[in-house]
Protein backbone atom coordinates (compact mmCIF):
# COMPACT_ATOMS: atom_id res chain seq x y z
CA UNK A 1 0.00 0.00 0.00
CA UNK A 2 2.66 2.65 0.50
CA UNK A 3 4.43 1.74 -2.29
CA UNK A 4 1.25 2.39 -4.42
CA UNK A 5 1.28 5.60 -2.59
CA UNK A 6 4.19 6.78 -3.25
CA UNK A 7 4.42 6.24 -7.09
CA UNK A 8 1.11 8.06 -7.31
CA UNK A 9 2.96 11.04 -5.87
CA UNK A 10 5.76 10.73 -7.83
CA UNK A 11 3.84 10.51 -10.93
CA UNK A 12 2.02 13.88 -9.65
CA UNK A 13 4.93 15.93 -9.35
CA UNK A 14 6.39 15.10 -12.92
CA UNK A 15 3.07 16.05 -13.98
CA UNK A 16 3.71 19.46 -12.81
CA UNK A 17 7.36 19.53 -13.34
CA UNK A 18 7.75 18.40 -17.00
CA UNK A 19 5.28 21.29 -18.54
CA UNK A 20 7.14 23.42 -16.91
CA UNK A 21 10.58 22.59 -17.98
CA UNK A 22 9.13 22.02 -21.83
CA UNK A 23 7.66 25.62 -21.77
CA UNK A 24 11.02 27.51 -21.67
CA UNK A 25 12.58 24.79 -24.04
CA UNK A 26 9.55 26.31 -27.07
CA UNK A 27 10.55 29.90 -25.93
CA UNK A 28 13.81 29.68 -27.01
CA UNK A 29 13.12 27.45 -30.28
CA UNK A 30 11.29 29.97 -31.22
CA UNK A 31 13.81 32.48 -30.46
CA UNK A 32 16.14 30.65 -32.15
CA UNK A 33 14.05 30.43 -35.15
CA UNK A 34 11.81 33.52 -35.67
CA UNK A 35 12.81 35.70 -38.48
CA UNK A 36 14.05 39.00 -37.54
CA UNK A 37 12.54 42.42 -38.98
CA UNK A 38 16.43 44.10 -38.79
CA UNK A 39 19.85 43.22 -38.10
CA UNK A 40 22.06 45.42 -36.05
CA UNK A 41 26.11 44.93 -35.34
CA UNK A 42 27.18 46.43 -32.33
CA UNK A 43 30.65 46.59 -30.18
CA UNK A 44 31.05 45.70 -26.40
CA UNK A 45 30.43 48.77 -24.81
CA UNK A 46 28.59 50.69 -27.92
CA UNK A 47 24.76 52.07 -28.27
CA UNK A 48 22.78 51.94 -30.86
CA UNK A 49 19.96 54.25 -30.89
CA UNK A 50 16.73 53.98 -32.31
CA UNK A 51 13.53 55.68 -32.69
CA UNK A 52 10.70 54.75 -29.49
CA UNK A 53 7.42 56.86 -30.21
CA UNK A 54 5.20 54.53 -30.11
CA UNK A 55 6.96 51.88 -28.14
CA UNK A 56 4.98 50.40 -25.02
CA UNK A 57 7.38 47.53 -24.24
CA UNK A 58 10.61 45.78 -25.17
CA UNK A 59 11.59 42.25 -24.47
CA UNK A 60 15.86 41.01 -24.04
CA UNK A 61 16.10 37.45 -24.92
CA UNK A 62 19.46 37.49 -23.22
CA UNK A 63 20.11 40.29 -20.66
CA UNK A 64 24.09 39.53 -20.31
CA UNK A 65 24.47 39.87 -23.66
CA UNK A 66 22.62 43.46 -24.80
CA UNK A 67 20.46 45.47 -22.82
CA UNK A 68 17.36 47.90 -24.10
CA UNK A 69 16.42 51.42 -22.11
CA UNK A 70 14.15 53.98 -23.49
CA UNK A 71 14.59 57.42 -22.99
CA UNK A 72 12.74 59.65 -20.14
CA UNK A 73 10.31 61.02 -22.97
CA UNK A 74 9.78 57.73 -24.81
CA UNK A 75 11.44 59.12 -27.69
CA UNK A 76 14.52 57.10 -27.99
CA UNK A 77 15.29 53.49 -26.81
CA UNK A 78 19.19 53.12 -26.62
CA UNK A 79 20.47 49.27 -26.89
CA UNK A 80 23.99 48.54 -25.70
CA UNK A 81 26.86 45.66 -26.37
CA UNK A 82 27.69 43.86 -22.51
CA UNK A 83 29.09 40.78 -24.15
CA UNK A 84 30.07 39.13 -27.16
CA UNK A 85 27.21 37.00 -28.46
CA UNK A 86 23.97 37.11 -30.23
CA UNK A 87 20.46 37.66 -29.03
CA UNK A 88 16.96 38.91 -29.48
CA UNK A 89 14.73 42.17 -28.56
CA UNK A 90 11.27 42.24 -29.35
CA UNK A 91 9.31 45.66 -29.38
CA UNK A 92 5.85 46.19 -28.84
CA UNK A 93 4.18 49.24 -30.33
CA UNK A 94 0.70 50.59 -30.35
CA UNK A 95 -1.83 48.76 -28.52
CA UNK A 96 0.42 45.45 -27.79
CA UNK A 97 -0.47 43.79 -30.91
CA UNK A 98 2.36 45.02 -33.07
CA UNK A 99 5.78 43.15 -33.06
CA UNK A 100 9.36 44.09 -34.35
CA UNK A 101 12.23 41.62 -33.61
CA UNK A 102 15.74 42.75 -33.52
CA UNK A 103 18.86 40.74 -33.79
CA UNK A 104 21.33 42.25 -31.90
CA UNK A 105 24.74 40.99 -32.58
CA UNK A 106 27.76 41.92 -30.41
CA UNK A 107 31.23 41.84 -31.27
CA UNK A 108 34.31 42.46 -29.42
CA UNK A 109 35.34 45.15 -31.90
CA UNK A 110 33.30 47.46 -34.54
CA UNK A 111 33.52 45.42 -37.51
CA UNK A 112 33.88 48.53 -39.74
CA UNK A 113 36.74 50.00 -37.68
CA UNK A 114 38.43 46.68 -37.52
CA UNK A 115 38.11 46.06 -41.29
CA UNK A 116 39.82 49.38 -41.82
CA UNK A 117 42.75 48.60 -39.16
CA UNK A 118 43.31 45.48 -41.29
CA UNK A 119 43.71 47.42 -44.69
CA UNK A 120 45.98 49.92 -43.08
CA UNK A 121 48.14 47.21 -42.17
CA UNK A 122 48.61 45.17 -45.15
CA UNK A 123 48.24 47.88 -47.51
CA UNK A 124 47.15 48.12 -51.09
CA UNK A 125 50.01 45.94 -52.01
CA UNK A 126 48.84 42.72 -50.38
CA UNK A 127 46.70 41.91 -53.48
CA UNK A 128 43.73 41.01 -51.15
CA UNK A 129 39.82 41.93 -50.83
CA UNK A 130 38.43 42.69 -47.47
CA UNK A 131 34.92 42.65 -46.80
CA UNK A 132 32.55 42.72 -43.62
CA UNK A 133 29.76 39.87 -43.55
CA UNK A 134 27.68 39.85 -40.16
CA UNK A 135 30.14 41.44 -37.98
CA UNK A 136 32.97 39.43 -38.92
CA UNK A 137 35.62 40.91 -41.37
CA UNK A 138 36.50 38.53 -44.30
CA UNK A 139 39.92 38.38 -46.06
CA UNK A 140 39.38 36.87 -49.44
CA UNK A 141 41.91 36.34 -52.31
CA UNK A 142 45.63 35.11 -53.17
CA UNK A 143 48.56 36.19 -51.06
CA UNK A 144 51.86 36.27 -52.73
CA UNK A 145 54.34 37.56 -50.47
CA UNK A 146 55.56 35.30 -47.08
CA UNK A 147 55.33 39.04 -45.33
CA UNK A 148 51.72 39.67 -46.08
CA UNK A 149 51.02 36.47 -45.09
CA UNK A 150 52.52 36.31 -41.94
CA UNK A 151 50.70 39.84 -41.32
CA UNK A 152 47.21 37.78 -42.02
CA UNK A 153 48.15 35.42 -39.58
CA UNK A 154 48.75 37.83 -36.95
CA UNK A 155 45.43 39.58 -37.30
CA UNK A 156 43.83 35.86 -37.07
CA UNK A 157 45.72 35.41 -33.87
CA UNK A 158 45.17 38.89 -32.18
CA UNK A 159 41.35 38.81 -33.76
CA UNK A 160 40.25 35.23 -33.80
CA UNK A 161 36.69 35.17 -33.93
CA UNK A 162 36.10 38.99 -35.91
CA UNK A 163 39.18 37.96 -38.73
CA UNK A 164 38.58 35.10 -40.88
CA UNK A 165 41.44 34.15 -43.33
CA UNK A 166 40.19 32.66 -46.88
CA UNK A 167 43.28 33.93 -48.60
CA UNK A 168 45.64 31.38 -50.15
CA UNK A 169 49.14 31.79 -50.65
CA UNK A 170 51.11 31.64 -53.44
CA UNK A 171 55.12 31.22 -52.98
CA UNK A 172 56.57 33.98 -55.13
CA UNK A 173 58.66 36.91 -54.62
CA UNK A 174 59.10 38.26 -51.01
CA UNK A 175 58.69 41.96 -50.81
CA UNK A 176 61.63 43.18 -48.98
CA UNK A 177 63.41 40.08 -48.83
CA UNK A 178 67.09 40.29 -48.40
CA UNK A 179 69.19 38.10 -50.16
CA UNK A 180 73.02 36.89 -49.27
CA UNK A 181 76.13 36.77 -50.90
CA UNK A 182 78.45 34.48 -49.72
CA UNK A 183 82.13 34.25 -50.67
CA UNK A 184 83.83 31.01 -50.04
CA UNK A 185 87.87 30.38 -50.41
CA UNK A 186 89.28 27.30 -49.89
CA UNK A 187 92.86 27.24 -49.91
CA UNK A 188 95.11 24.02 -49.97
CA UNK A 189 98.97 23.87 -50.24
CA UNK A 190 100.26 20.21 -50.19
CA UNK A 191 104.13 20.39 -50.55
CA UNK A 192 106.57 17.05 -50.53
CA UNK A 193 110.55 17.60 -50.23
CA UNK A 194 112.39 14.13 -50.71
CA UNK A 195 116.06 13.82 -49.86
CA UNK A 196 118.42 10.40 -50.68
CA UNK A 197 121.96 11.37 -49.42
CA UNK A 198 124.90 8.93 -48.93
CA UNK A 199 126.19 6.11 -50.63
CA UNK A 200 124.25 3.32 -51.72
CA UNK A 201 126.34 -0.32 -51.67
CA UNK A 202 125.21 -2.99 -53.48
CA UNK A 203 127.31 -6.01 -53.75
CA UNK A 204 126.82 -9.62 -55.05
CA UNK A 205 130.02 -12.21 -54.03
CA UNK A 206 129.38 -15.70 -54.69
CA UNK A 207 131.29 -18.87 -56.23
CA UNK A 208 130.19 -20.91 -59.16
CA UNK A 209 132.24 -24.30 -59.18
CA UNK A 210 131.82 -26.14 -61.90
CA UNK A 211 133.80 -29.65 -62.26
CA UNK A 212 134.11 -33.16 -64.76
CA UNK A 213 136.91 -34.66 -67.20
CA UNK A 214 137.34 -33.39 -70.57
CA UNK A 215 138.99 -30.92 -72.15
CA UNK A 216 137.76 -27.42 -72.54
CA UNK A 217 137.91 -26.43 -76.49
CA UNK A 218 139.91 -23.48 -76.80
CA UNK A 219 139.27 -23.54 -80.77
CA UNK A 220 138.74 -25.43 -83.94
CA UNK A 221 141.45 -25.75 -86.50
CA UNK A 222 140.79 -24.02 -89.70
CA UNK A 223 141.58 -26.40 -92.07
CA UNK A 224 139.67 -28.75 -90.58
CA UNK A 225 136.25 -26.52 -91.52
CA UNK A 226 134.34 -26.95 -94.20
CA UNK A 227 132.46 -23.57 -96.08
CA UNK A 228 129.16 -24.85 -93.55
CA UNK A 229 129.00 -25.77 -89.72
CA UNK A 230 130.79 -28.94 -90.61
CA UNK A 231 133.65 -30.24 -92.42
CA UNK A 232 132.71 -30.95 -95.93
CA UNK A 233 134.48 -34.88 -96.22
CA UNK A 234 133.15 -35.73 -92.85
CA UNK A 235 129.77 -36.31 -90.80
CA UNK A 236 131.69 -35.45 -87.30
CA UNK A 237 132.49 -32.64 -85.99
CA UNK A 238 135.99 -31.35 -85.99
CA UNK A 239 138.42 -32.02 -82.51
CA UNK A 240 139.07 -28.66 -81.26
CA UNK A 241 142.22 -27.86 -79.76
CA UNK A 242 141.99 -28.68 -76.10
CA UNK A 243 142.81 -25.74 -73.47
CA UNK A 244 143.73 -28.25 -71.13
CA UNK A 245 146.30 -30.26 -73.11
CA UNK A 246 143.81 -32.71 -74.31
CA UNK A 247 144.19 -35.66 -71.55
CA UNK A 248 140.36 -35.79 -71.35
CA UNK A 249 141.14 -36.01 -67.94
CA UNK A 250 140.83 -32.09 -66.55
CA UNK A 251 138.89 -30.70 -64.05
CA UNK A 252 138.31 -27.25 -64.04
CA UNK A 253 136.55 -24.23 -61.33
CA UNK A 254 135.46 -20.79 -61.37
CA UNK A 255 134.48 -18.15 -59.05
CA UNK A 256 132.15 -15.09 -60.03
CA UNK A 257 131.86 -11.87 -57.34
CA UNK A 258 130.25 -8.55 -57.98
CA UNK A 259 130.60 -5.43 -55.97
CA UNK A 260 129.82 -1.59 -56.59
CA UNK A 261 128.25 1.47 -55.19
CA UNK A 262 126.29 4.37 -55.91
CA UNK A 263 126.72 7.93 -54.83
CA UNK A 264 123.08 9.22 -54.18
CA UNK A 265 122.86 13.25 -53.67
CA UNK A 266 119.45 13.44 -55.12
CA UNK A 267 116.78 16.15 -53.73
CA UNK A 268 113.18 15.97 -54.91
CA UNK A 269 110.67 18.74 -53.95
CA UNK A 270 107.17 19.78 -55.24
CA UNK A 271 104.42 21.56 -54.39
CA UNK A 272 100.48 21.64 -55.25
CA UNK A 273 98.37 24.55 -54.84
CA UNK A 274 94.24 24.25 -54.91
CA UNK A 275 92.57 27.65 -54.83
CA UNK A 276 88.67 27.33 -54.68
CA UNK A 277 86.82 30.94 -54.89
CA UNK A 278 82.64 30.78 -55.12
CA UNK A 279 80.08 33.16 -54.50
CA UNK A 280 76.92 31.34 -53.37
CA UNK A 281 73.83 33.36 -53.59
CA UNK A 282 70.68 32.82 -51.71
CA UNK A 283 67.70 34.40 -49.61
CA UNK A 284 68.01 34.42 -45.93
CA UNK A 285 66.82 31.56 -44.16
CA UNK A 286 67.59 29.40 -47.10
CA UNK A 287 70.17 26.60 -47.55
CA UNK A 288 72.61 26.45 -50.62
CA UNK A 289 74.35 23.96 -51.75
CA UNK A 290 77.74 24.12 -53.98
CA UNK A 291 79.87 21.37 -55.40
CA UNK A 292 83.58 22.08 -56.97
CA UNK A 293 84.60 18.69 -58.43
CA UNK A 294 83.95 15.44 -59.92
CA UNK A 295 82.70 12.23 -59.68
CA UNK A 296 84.24 8.63 -58.80
CA UNK A 297 83.40 5.49 -61.26
CA UNK A 298 83.27 2.04 -58.98
CA UNK A 299 82.80 -0.75 -61.36
CA UNK A 300 80.10 -3.01 -58.93
CA UNK A 301 79.54 -7.04 -59.76
CA UNK A 302 77.20 -9.26 -57.77
CA UNK A 303 75.74 -12.70 -59.03
CA UNK A 304 73.04 -11.27 -60.84
CA UNK A 305 74.25 -8.17 -62.48
CA UNK A 306 77.23 -5.67 -63.16
CA UNK A 307 76.31 -2.04 -62.19
CA UNK A 308 78.08 1.34 -61.77
CA UNK A 309 78.37 2.86 -58.05
CA UNK A 310 78.91 6.96 -57.48
CA UNK A 311 80.95 8.73 -55.35
CA UNK A 312 81.10 12.71 -55.68
CA UNK A 313 84.75 14.16 -54.91
CA UNK A 314 85.98 17.73 -54.30
CA UNK A 315 84.90 20.66 -52.46
CA UNK A 316 81.16 20.21 -51.29
CA UNK A 317 79.23 22.94 -49.00
CA UNK A 318 75.82 23.18 -47.24
CA UNK A 319 75.63 26.92 -46.08
CA UNK A 320 72.66 28.05 -44.07
CA UNK A 321 72.78 32.34 -43.37
CA UNK A 322 70.22 33.58 -40.80
CA UNK A 323 69.82 37.35 -40.42
CA UNK A 324 68.74 39.89 -37.65
CA UNK A 325 66.72 43.00 -37.73
CA UNK A 326 70.78 44.50 -37.40
CA UNK A 327 71.96 42.42 -40.59
CA UNK A 328 74.16 40.34 -38.29
CA UNK A 329 74.62 36.98 -40.20
CA UNK A 330 74.16 33.69 -38.44
CA UNK A 331 76.19 30.81 -40.77
CA UNK A 332 75.45 27.27 -40.43
CA UNK A 333 78.28 25.72 -42.53
CA UNK A 334 78.29 22.18 -43.52
CA UNK A 335 81.82 21.11 -45.57
CA UNK A 336 83.63 17.60 -47.07
CA UNK A 337 86.67 18.07 -48.94
CA UNK A 338 87.49 14.70 -50.81
CA UNK A 339 90.76 14.40 -52.93
CA UNK A 340 91.70 11.45 -54.92
CA UNK A 341 94.53 9.58 -53.26
CA UNK A 342 96.19 6.88 -55.66
CA UNK A 343 98.85 6.38 -53.38
CA UNK A 344 96.02 3.98 -51.40
CA UNK A 345 94.03 2.82 -54.12
CA UNK A 346 93.14 -0.91 -54.73
CA UNK A 347 93.09 -2.60 -58.25
CA UNK A 348 93.78 0.82 -60.27
CA UNK A 349 90.79 2.90 -58.35
CA UNK A 350 92.35 5.69 -56.51
CA UNK A 351 90.92 5.83 -52.46
CA UNK A 352 89.84 9.13 -51.09
CA UNK A 353 91.43 11.48 -48.65
CA UNK A 354 88.64 13.63 -46.43
CA UNK A 355 88.20 16.23 -44.63
CA UNK A 356 85.25 17.57 -42.82
CA UNK A 357 83.88 20.79 -41.01
CA UNK A 358 80.59 21.33 -38.87
CA UNK A 359 80.08 24.86 -37.75
CA UNK A 360 78.28 27.86 -36.81
CA UNK A 361 79.48 30.85 -36.53
CA UNK A 362 78.34 34.33 -36.06
CA UNK A 363 79.60 37.68 -37.70
CA UNK A 364 78.71 41.25 -39.36
CA UNK A 365 77.40 41.34 -43.01
CA UNK A 366 80.95 41.83 -44.59
CA UNK A 367 82.87 40.16 -42.02
CA UNK A 368 85.41 38.02 -43.05
CA UNK A 369 85.71 34.53 -41.38
CA UNK A 370 88.30 31.94 -40.61
CA UNK A 371 85.69 29.22 -40.46
CA UNK A 372 88.97 26.42 -40.31
CA UNK A 373 92.69 25.69 -40.66
CA UNK A 374 94.49 22.68 -40.79
CA UNK A 375 98.30 21.80 -40.79
CA UNK A 376 99.71 18.37 -41.56
CA UNK A 377 102.64 16.88 -41.67
CA UNK A 378 104.09 13.47 -42.25
CA UNK A 379 107.83 12.80 -41.75
CA UNK A 380 109.28 9.23 -42.98
CA UNK A 381 112.78 8.41 -42.63
CA UNK A 382 114.85 5.18 -44.32
CA UNK A 383 118.79 4.48 -44.34
CA UNK A 384 120.55 1.51 -46.04
CA UNK A 385 123.96 0.43 -45.30
CA UNK A 386 126.79 -2.22 -44.74
CA UNK A 387 126.23 -3.55 -41.23
CA UNK A 388 129.04 -2.39 -38.64
CA UNK A 389 130.79 -0.25 -40.93
CA UNK A 390 127.74 1.96 -41.67
CA UNK A 391 127.37 2.66 -37.89
CA UNK A 392 131.09 4.01 -37.56
CA UNK A 393 131.03 7.99 -36.69
CA UNK A 394 131.40 10.33 -39.47
CA UNK A 395 133.10 7.54 -41.27
CA UNK A 396 130.12 5.74 -41.52
CA UNK A 397 128.43 7.87 -44.40
CA UNK A 398 130.68 6.06 -46.83
CA UNK A 399 129.13 2.96 -46.05
CA UNK A 400 125.12 3.85 -46.09
CA UNK A 401 122.71 6.22 -47.41
CA UNK A 402 119.95 7.87 -46.11
CA UNK A 403 116.18 8.78 -47.99
CA UNK A 404 114.17 11.63 -45.79
CA UNK A 405 110.30 12.37 -47.24
CA UNK A 406 108.72 14.72 -45.67
CA UNK A 407 105.16 15.99 -47.02
CA UNK A 408 102.94 19.14 -45.66
CA UNK A 409 99.29 19.81 -45.76
CA UNK A 410 97.98 23.10 -45.20
CA UNK A 411 94.46 24.34 -45.88
CA UNK A 412 91.94 26.61 -44.68
CA UNK A 413 88.57 28.09 -45.22
CA UNK A 414 87.57 31.75 -45.46
CA UNK A 415 83.70 33.11 -45.70
CA UNK A 416 82.73 36.47 -46.00
CA UNK A 417 78.86 37.27 -46.32
CA UNK A 418 76.80 40.32 -47.70
CA UNK A 419 73.51 41.38 -47.53
CA UNK A 420 71.79 43.08 -50.15
CA UNK A 421 68.24 43.45 -51.62
CA UNK A 422 67.36 42.79 -55.03
CA UNK A 423 67.38 46.05 -57.74
CA UNK A 424 69.93 47.53 -55.28
CA UNK A 425 73.17 48.51 -56.54
CA UNK A 426 75.39 46.07 -54.24
CA UNK A 427 73.03 43.41 -56.92
CA UNK A 428 73.97 45.39 -60.39
CA UNK A 429 77.72 45.47 -59.16
CA UNK A 430 77.97 41.70 -58.28
CA UNK A 431 76.45 40.98 -61.56
CA UNK A 432 78.31 43.44 -63.45
CA UNK A 433 81.78 41.77 -61.30
CA UNK A 434 80.88 38.21 -62.47
CA UNK A 435 81.06 39.08 -66.02
CA UNK A 436 83.90 41.04 -66.32
CA UNK A 437 85.46 38.04 -64.62
CA UNK A 438 84.48 36.24 -67.40
CA UNK A 439 85.08 38.32 -70.29
CA UNK A 440 89.16 38.74 -68.70
CA UNK A 441 89.33 34.79 -68.64
CA UNK A 442 88.52 34.97 -72.30
CA UNK A 443 84.74 34.68 -72.83
CA UNK A 444 83.52 36.85 -75.96
CA UNK A 445 80.58 39.76 -75.18
CA UNK A 446 78.57 37.79 -77.30
CA UNK A 447 78.69 34.81 -75.59
CA UNK A 448 77.10 36.70 -72.34
CA UNK A 449 73.52 37.13 -72.21
CA UNK A 450 72.72 40.89 -71.96
CA UNK A 451 72.14 42.57 -68.65
CA UNK A 452 69.52 44.06 -67.76
CA UNK A 453 68.98 46.74 -64.87
CA UNK A 454 65.69 46.59 -62.33
CA UNK A 455 65.12 50.04 -60.65
CA UNK A 456 64.29 48.77 -57.07
CA UNK A 457 61.12 49.95 -55.26
CA UNK A 458 60.64 53.40 -54.73
CA UNK A 459 63.53 54.66 -56.26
Amino acid sequence: MKTLFRLGALWAVLCVVVPLLVVPLEDAHAQNTVVPDMEFTIAVGETLTLDARGVRRVSIGLPEIADAQTSSDQRFLFISGKSEGVTTINIFAGSGNEQRTLLIRVVGVNPTALAEEVRSVLGDRAGVDIRVVKGRVLIEGEVSSEIFQRKIDRLTELYPNQVLNFATYREAFVEGARMVAIDVYFIQLATTNQDNLGVRWNQFIGMNLTGGSGDVPLFYNASELGPGVLPADSVLPPRPMALTGGSGLTTYSSIVGNLNFALDLLVDSGMIKTIQHATMITEAGTETNYLSGGTLLIPISTDTSIGIAEKEYGLKMKVTPVLDFENRVKLTIEMVYSELDYANGVQGLPALRNNEITSTVNMQEGQSVLVSSQDNVVFTSNERGLWLLSRIPILGWAFKSRSMLNQELNNALFLTPRVYEPGTDYHRTLVQGVFQELLDAGAQAEDLPELTNAQPQGE
